[in-house]
């Protein structure tokens, strides 16, 4: 025979199912889709790999920042110091994640965080 413990109840309560009304349900697996920690480890590598091996911009920003060769340089001088820890994430989220799920996760956030909200008023209220 099977025997249920008391606090895993086979049909979630208000006692056992409060505890999981809290938190951020569709973020968190969002978060386990992009690959979890293991992708934060991998764009904080990337992104120190490539400060240490000379990947920031020493170019100064062209003021006015609101003209069009202001931004030309405030996104050249982004993407070199940000580059890096982009190709961490893409990295990242290839070998530790899965990004189809996180592609529909992203696409239809909306729609799930209405749905969710909906579930946990009717469950847990």
């Amino acid at each position: 025979e099977i025997m249920v413990y008391q606090d895993y109840e086979l049909i979630a309560t208000k006692r056992v199912g409060h505890s999981r009304m809290k938190g951020f349900l569709l973020l968190r697996r969002q978060f386990e889709a992009a690959g979890g920690i293991n992708t934060l480890f991998m764009m904080t590598f990337c992104g120190v790999g490539g400060s240490v091996f000379g990947l920031r911009s020493t170019t100064p920003l062209v003021r006015p920042l609101a003209s069009t060769a202001g931004l030309a340089s405030l996104a050249r001088n982004t993407m070199t110091a940000g580059g890096p820890a982009l190709v961490g994430l893409a990295m990242g989220i290839c070998y530790f994640g899965n990004p189809s799920e996180l592609k529909n996760l992203l696409w239809n956030a909306r729609t799930y965080s209405r749905e969710i909200r909906a579930v946990q008023k009717e469950h847990y209220y």
